[in-house]
């Protein structure tokens, strides 16, 4: 079995080439939840998430063109 063949060359690695395993291992069970976590994510649909329609009751928003260009005129004055 290949992981018992594993388990012995890690068995006569050093005390500290056996920490960076370790290390390594975690990383790996990090990445993976992260990877699970951003599928999970990633199957939502957009219109379920929580920001989708967040300002739909602003009023000064109706026309984003219009915020724009009064937005410039207001913080580009020289």
């Amino acid at each position: 079995m290949e992981l018992e063949k594993t388990w012995q060359k890690l068995a006569i690695l050093s005390p500290e080439a056996q920490r960076e395993v370790a290390e390594f291992i975690a990383l790996l069970k990090q990445r993976d939840r992260f990877s699970e976590q951003t599928a999970a994510t990633e199957q939502t649909p957009w219109r379920s998430q929580p920001f989708i329609g967040m300002w739909k009751d602003r009023t000064d928003l109706e026309d984003s063109s219009q915020w724009v260009r009064s937005a410039r005129q207001k913080e580009w004055r020289s």
